[in-house]
């Protein structure tokens, strides 16, 4: 009994060319799980409504049903009508092939004794010595109960802690021990770039001669180990000192050797596809899946990064397939037998004591046309093979060379670096530019023809993208304080696994505590960041989690006493979930809904639902928002799309509207003040810009009346004040409802004299007379404004 077909395939091969064997086989084959754990429901009706009374919810026994319950009817009819001795577990040799396989076995009910096939390769020469030394199923029977304990683990904290979160939160949550530790990253980091304060810097940049030209940078005294001055005096100090020449006080050359990197895990492939193609993980999946079922890569679902000894002999046999590919021609003609031998001598990327239940994803021995493949399936192929090969290329080989000059008693570093050896990088696009210094000594003398002095300042940190998150989760250690949980971790591989990654970064999307933008740039939805912010530091929102908990299982795996492993586990769910219940307290009912922008009277999220568009504080919390629009507005409807521009302060397309009194219009559609109106009652560029000799030249026409002591200027859109920048918020639009302001309609309305009556154009899509007036008010928050009034005269 295979974990997939293609295993299944493997093993009958290795079974008909491999006897004679003392028993007769048959085969069968699983695809992953074909059992799934029960719901709780399924367990207890009464656990279908989520009430606080009835947590924790602990099953008394835990029990697996069909997930595809055809497979498991055609498997178990053939088990019962076959008179068999004895079962073989063939699944994958590791903890979770054990699960798959006891899980089956159980839920069944089947009785029949169990042996072991243990193999790590789908070589025929490896399976044939598993099927010959077959092993007893008790002697991984720890291995076992560790499979059905994390298992167990992960139920009991998702049901439980999603369940009283969502309670205690007002809001549906998806709690888990990978996925609320990898949303927190995604919130650390977002909270990091909100946070960040830019530091400006000073670099001096100095050009220096000795038969050719070369530039250095002053380095910073007295540590003299950077070249970025924090205080601009100091820098331009520092750029005074410079003499006309220098001297030599040190060169330092230095050569290094890169080899090519192991080869591909699923998680190192997910990455360098984001990388190269910005490919999403689960779209990584989805191709090399295809890949591998063609027959044309192994299987790409594994944590190892290395090839077993018993491979070596069929190096050969699997570069052949490249030679169909032109772009990898220069590169096969240096995998030469030495090349071969070279690269698998000692320990770089054959190790069969790094082994998992799988070995690294490298190309087949299958010979086929590439133009078979489609353009996605193409570059998956080709990354897979290009990794591969790079193995028995030569190292990339870097010179790098450090000059310290000395100029009046002012350091300054010079580096050059030049490429000695391309090596395997032939196989991959590179941008970097050789920068060459002239030949150097020490005791020399150069000559300084110049300097300048290049203000930058410090940057935050990037969002994560598929490539960086997947990375932070595979090396989770980094996020925890002790020294033993970043050891475990290590060891671990960090949170998730290779195979269940792609799907975390997904359930991060649906569960909407994140959203990734069109260059797969991950940012935290409002509430994600809330829920996080209400959970704080609990444990279930670290790695930690996963690390001392994976120390228990360990312990299991080598010295047994599965049931004090289950008094913990059951202690612990039990303490944590009461402790939810009695601690945690947050409304973020606000979030229900898909959020879609930022409101524009808060800044807090906007959420749509199926009536309305609202603030997430809308009527929440000690400072309530009231921003809230009806999905129906002027007898228009109003989709996502619609709000989401407005939102960003953009009209909509035009609409067909209905007037207060019933007649019918068209226009576009705009948010003035967080309510719905015509986008020309709105002032904007697309209504025209009224002439002046004045725009751009700040030539002031009248004193502000807000400020005081600024000039009132024509801009491009508006009449605003000099003293703008310095916060004086004065402005008055060229075109006022329709209608263009000249200078001297301005000059009028500061002066607080009554306009003649002019026709303007109003939010109804009506025309009318109305005088106009200049007004000095304050808005809500105590601001001075100046505001044109109106009179209507019709």
């Amino acid at each position: 009994m295979a974990e997939k077909p293609s295993l299944m395939r493997a093993i009958e091969g290795a079974y008909k060319d491999g006897g004679p064997f003392p028993f007769d086989l048959d085969f069968a084959a699983f695809h992953g799980h074909l059992m799934r754990q029960a719901e709780p429901d399924e367990y207890n009706p009464d656990w279908k409504q989520w009430k606080s009374e009835d947590l924790p919810i602990i099953p008394d026994k835990f029990k697996y049903l069909p997930a595809d319950a055809q497979s498991v009817n055609k498997i178990m009819a053939k088990i019962r009508s076959g008179g068999y001795d004895f079962l073989i577990n063939a699944c994958d040799a590791e903890r979770e092939g054990e699960h798959i396989f006891w899980s089956f076995y159980e839920a069944n009910g089947l009785t029949l004794p169990v042996k072991r096939l243990w193999c790590s390769t789908t070589l025929k020469a490896d399976l044939v010595v598993a099927l010959h030394n077959l092993r007893d199923a008790a002697d991984f029977q720890h291995l076992r109960e560790a499979s059905f304990f994390r298992a167990q683990f992960d139920w009991l904290a998702g049901m439980n802690f999603s369940r009283a979160i969502t309670l205690k939160t007002e809001h549906t949550t998806s709690i888990g021990r990978v996925v609320t530790p990898t949303l927190k990253m995604v919130v650390d980091r977002e909270l990091e770039i909100r946070n960040f304060v830019p530091q400006s810097f000073y670099e001096i940049a100095v050009k220096m001669k000795k038969g050719d030209d070369f530039l250095g940078a002053v380095l910073v005294p007295p540590e003299l180990k950077q070249t970025r001055f924090s205080d601009e005096k100091a820098a331009k100090a520092a750029q005074a000192g410079l003499g006309k020449t220098g001297i030599v006080e040190s060169v330092t050359a230095k050569q290094t050797v890169n080899k090519a990197p192991t080869l591909y895990s699923t998680t190192e492939l997910q990455k360098d596809a984001n990388k190269y193609y910005k490919f999403r993980a689960s779209k990584t999946d989805s191709v090399a899946q295809d890949l591998y079922e063609a027959g044309y890569i192994s299987y790409p679902r594994t944590s190892c990064r290395f090839l077993p000894t018993s491979m070596v002999a069929e190096i050969p046999k699997l570069l052949k397939p490249l030679e169909k590919f032109p772009e990898l021609a220069t590169a096969l003609k240096m995998a030469t037998p030495a090349a071969i031998a070279k690269a698998t001598t000692g320990k770089d990327y054959i190790d069969d004591a790094k082994l998992t239940d799988h070995h690294a994803i490298i190309p087949t021995t299958a010979v086929f046309d590439p133009n078979t493949l489609n353009e996605d399936q193409r570059k998956i192929y080709l990354l897979v093979a290009k990794r591969f090969l790079s193995i028995f290329l030569p190292p990339y080989v870097v010179e790098s060379t450090s000059v310290i000059v000395d100029s009046n008693g002012c350091k300054v570093k010079a580096a050059g670096k030049t490429v000695v050896d391309k090596g395997f990088s032939i196989l991959y696009p590179y941008k970097g530019k050789d920068v060459i210094l002239p030949p150097l000594k020490k005791g020399d003398e150069v000559a300084v023809t110049g300097s300048s002095i290049r203000e930058g300042s410090t940057k935050p940190p990037d969002r994560y993208t598929d490539k960086t998150l997947l990375d932070a989760m595979a090396n989770a250690g980094k996020f925890v304080s002790s020294a033993e949980q970043r050891a475990i971790l290590r060891e671990a591989e960090g949170i998730g696994t290779s195979a269940t990654r792609s799907d975390i970064l997904k359930r991060l999307e649906t569960s909407a505590v994140c959203r990734v933008d069109s260059k797969g740039v991950y940012y935290p939805t409002g509430f994600g960041m809330a829920l996080i912010d209400a959970i704080k530091d609990r444990e279930i929102t670290s790695p930690s989690i996963t690390a001392k908990w994976e120390e228990k299982l360990r312990d299991l795996q080598n010295n047994g006493h599965p049931e004090k492993f289950k008094a913990d586990m059951l202690a612990y769910i039990k303490a944590e979930t009461l402790d939810i219940l009695n601690k945690v307290d947050a409304d973020l009912s606000g979030f229900i809904g898909k959020e879609i922008g930022t409101c524009p009277l808060c800044g807090q999220p906007v959420l749509a639902t199926d009536n309305f568009f609202r603030c997430a504080k809308y009527k929440k919390g000690d400072n309530p928002c009231t921003f809230v629009v009806r999905r129906e507005a002027r007898g228009a409807k109003l989709t996502d799309a619609d709000m989401q521009l407005m939102l960003d302060g953009k009209p909509t397309k035009e609409k067909k509207l209905t007037a207060k009194d019933g007649h019918a219009y068209s226009a576009a559609l705009i948010l003035k003040d967080g309510k719905i109106a015509p986008s020309f009652a709105v002032d904007n560029k697309k209504q025209g810009t009224a002439k002046s000799e004045n725009v751009h030249t700040k030539k002031g026409i009248c004193k502000c009346p807000v400020c005081g002591t600024g000039e009132v200027f024509a801009a491009k859109n508006y009449y605003i004040c000099t003293n703008k920048s310095g916060g004086c918020g004065f402005s008055v639009p060229l075109v006022k409802c329709g209608t263009p302001l000249s200078e001297e309609h301005v000059k009028a309305l500061i002066a607080g004299k009554t306009l003649e009556p002019m026709e303007f154009l109003w939010s109804t899509g009506r025309r009318g007379l109305a005088e106009a007036h200049g007004e000095i008010g304050a808005d809500k928050n105590g601001i001075k404004r100046f505001e044109i009034k109106f009179h209507h005269l019709n």
